[in-house]
Formats: structure tokens, C-alpha cells, sequence
């Protein structure tokens, strides 16, 4: 007789501008999707989860932290898993782009445009939200103005951003994340495409590759693009490019004054809603 899974239902409650940051780490942590719910969001853990994301979200140390309230609910059953894919429908996030996930079928809406069929699965990105959607519009105007023989994509998710760079010309790209099921997810979507045989996978810590290439995209939370600004500057090869995201727009500056420092200009800002995007040009 099969047992019926047990989930823990985290809801959180948040300032506006810290709860999607907080939404986004969580749905990194839990490999699930996030539900909205009025002024909060939830996720759902394993039991032996709760622990630790108590300790996560009682040190949190920015703006707001204490503001922050959270509570957890037990579900029986594993409806939720799918509870989410109601939200997610095709779209455009750019001119020569179309996203749909693997339940729809639903062409594109003009000819000449490339279409990605994702399942998120375990994995962050199904493109819907401000900052996917930034990147991925700067990746397509960016590969227009200056082809880029190959790419770099740093947390990786869902692989959306590596897919969408190889479906527009990149040659190959490598696709990294510390959480192993992104990569694998990463892999699957790859090969739901027809862009598995230039993609390479690898799942570790950025300091552990070696190379420098000439576009590198990192679409993660603001907090790691810091710690990580010197390596990824390392892997930007000279006169490359560095899209960076995952900051809310009240963030850009201090961002830019970082990756100056490590010899980039900024070349182009964007913002959508809350959040902003970054393109940044390595000394040559």
C-alpha cells in the first residue's frame, strides 16, 4: 500500500518589495513552484525541511527582516505540485522569442520566431517573471547587435536563458547551478528543444570552472551577484558582456559601483516593475 506524501505548506508574509526576493530564494530551496496569496506567498518543503528554513528566515539581514512573519500548514497529498501550472501560459518576452510550457499547445502569434517549450519541473524559471523576462529581452536585442560564439549562464534554473541563446545563435553555452536538479532539469528542457548537443551542464560552484567567455548571464539574487561579482568578472572575457539580474531597481546602483570597480561599464539599464537589468561591458 502506498503512503500518501506529507508536505509543509510555508506561508510568508513580507514587506512588497522583500517578498518577491524572499519567494524567489524559497522556490530556489524548495524546487516547487510559488502560490500568491493576498500581501504573502507560499511554498511548500518536505518535514525535514522546516528546520532549516526557519533558521533561514529568522536571520535574514536586510531591510524589512523584521517585518518579515511565516507559519506552516501540513498537506497530505501531492495535488499541489501541480496547483501552480494554472498560472503559466504562453507569452512573448521579446521580439523573436515564445514561451510555452509543455502542457499547451499554442503557436506563436507572427512567423519568425523561435518558440521554448519549458517545464520548470524542480527547477526556478519558467520566464514569467520581471527578471527572466528582462533578461531574456537584452539576450535577443543583444545577439542581434553582436553575435556571441558562446555563452556562460550562471544559476541556471530551468535553463530557459541557455536555451533561448542557443535557439538565436549563441554556438554553445554552459549552464551551471549549485542545486543538481536544477541542472538536471536544465538538461531535459535542453533536450525538449533540440539544443541538448551544445549545451554543457555542470553543477558546483561558479570557482570551480575554468575559461572566460564572451557573453556570461547571471539571473540570481542580489545578494549572490555581490559575493560572486570577482569570479564572475574573472569568467567575462575581455570586451565581453555581463548580463546581470535579480536586483530590485533600488539596487542597480550600488550593483554598477561594484562591477566598476572590476572594470565594466555600463552599456544598458532596464527596469520592469520592481526589478532591473544590467548590461555591462568588460574592459577589452
Amino acid at each position: 500500500m502506498t503512503s500518501t506524501p506529507t508536505w509543509m505548506k510555508c506561508t510568508v508574509y513580507a514587506p512588497h518589495e522583500l517578498l518577491e526576493v524572499i519567494a524567489i530564494s524559497l522556490a530556489e530551496e524548495s524546487g516547487g513552484g510559488v502560490e500568491e496569496v493576498d500581501g504573502g506567498a507560499c511554498v511548500y518543503f518536505k518535514p525535514e525541511d522546516v528546520e532549516r528554513i526557519d533558521k533561514y528566515l529568522g536571520e535574514l539581514d536586510v531591510p524589512g527582516a523584521d517585518e518579515v512573519t511565516w507559519g506552516w500548514e501540513r498537506i497530505e497529498g501531492e495535488e499541489w505540485l501541480d496547483s501552480w501550472k494554472k498560472y503559466f501560459h504562453p507569452f512573448s518576452p521579446s521580439a523573436r522569442l515564445w514561451i510555452t510550457p509543455t502542457w499547451e499547445e499554442v503557436r506563436p502569434p507572427k512567423e519568425g520566431v523561435e518558440t521554448i517549450r519549458i517545464d520548470p519541473g524542480r527547477a526556478f524559471g519558467t520566464g514569467g517573471h520581471e527578471t527572466t523576462k528582462l533578461v531574456l529581452s537584452l539576450i535577443d536585442d543583444l545577439l542581434v547587435r553582436d553575435p556571441a560564439p558562446s555563452m556562460l549562464d550562471v544559476g541556471c534554473g530551468s535553463g530557459i536563458l541557455s536555451i533561448a541563446a542557443l535557439l538565436l545563435g549563441v554556438g554553445e553555452v554552459l549552464a551551471m547551478d549549485i542545486d543538481p536538479n536544477a541542472v538536471e532539469v536544465a538538461g531535459e528542457n535542453a533536450a525538449l528543444n533540440g539544443v541538448d548537443g551544445r549545451l554543457s551542464l555542470y553543477s558546483g560552484d561558479l570557482r570551480g570552472i575554468d575559461g572566460k567567455w564572451p557573453l556570461v548571464v547571471a539571473n540570481i539574487l542580489y545578494q549572490i551577484i555581490m559575493g560572486l561579482a570577482p569570479t564572475l568578472a574573472e569568467k567575462t572575457a575581455p570586451g565581453g558582456t555581463l548580463i546581470i539580474s535579480g536586483l530590485l531597481s533600488i539596487e542597480g546602483e550600488a550593483a554598477l559601483e561594484i562591477f566598476g570597480g572590476l572594470g565594466f561599464t555600463l552599456t544598458e539599464r532596464r527596469d520592469l516593475g520592481e526589478w532591473c537589468a544590467l548590461v555591462l561591458k568588460k574592459e577589452g
